[in-house]
């Protein structure tokens, strides 16, 4: 058996399946506008996969192609933006579709901050939280606590306790823990 023949039969077998995904291609190239999609992200991704798949098949999608099927589908709302970008498209400011892609995901970006900022009313403060960085996991989150533990009963202390560092201590070690064994920071 020549090494050729089976490569023939894959092509019969397999050779038109370019010719069956084309119009199915085609309709999607027809179908993807930009204003259906939230995110500049994820009009990105599906379009350049539908490219890789149109070029597969044979047919080239050019930046300037994926670029005016941006400017064609941008949303109304944003018309004065669409001309923008189509004048530096003119301009050759803008000659790749990654340019383009990059400072509408710029973009996107400030849109996100300048909604944020403008959340609250005007001429409102943000007040900081009242217990923001206070760790809540119990009275006394940084005490560490020491078990009873009976192995110094047997020393004589004064006043009859069994605390081996004296008065207030409970076993805690350094100085500045005030009454009570207790940091007086909660830092």
């Amino acid at each position: 058996m020549c090494p050729k023949e089976p490569w023939d039969a894959l092509a019969r077998r397999f050779g038109s399946i370019e010719g069956c995904l084309l119009p199915q291609l085609n309709e999607q190239w027809n179908d993807i506008r930009f204003l259906d999609y939230m995110m500049v992200g994820d009009f990105q991704r599906d379009i350049l996969k539908l490219q890789a798949h149109v070029n597969f098949c044979g047919i080239k999608l050019t930046d300037k192609n994926m670029i005016q099927k941006i400017l064609s589908t941008f949303p109304l709302s944003s018309v004065i933006l669409s001309n923008q970008y189509r004048i530096e498209v003119d301009n050759k400011i803008i000659t790749t579709f990654s340019k383009l892609i990059n400072l509408l995901q710029v973009a996107e970006r400030h849109n996100e901050v300048l909604a944020n900022n403008n959340a609250r009313a005007p001429r409102k403060k943000k007040i900081p939280e009242a217990n923001y960085g206070k760790d809540n996991k119990g009275k006394h989150p940084k005490e560490k606590k020491v078990k009873n533990v009976d192995s110094y009963s047997h020393a004589p202390y004064s006043r009859g306790d069994n605390n081996p560092r004296g008065r207030g201590q409970r076993g805690h070690r350094g100085r500045g823990h005030g009454r009570g064994g207790h940091s007086n920071t909660w830092t």
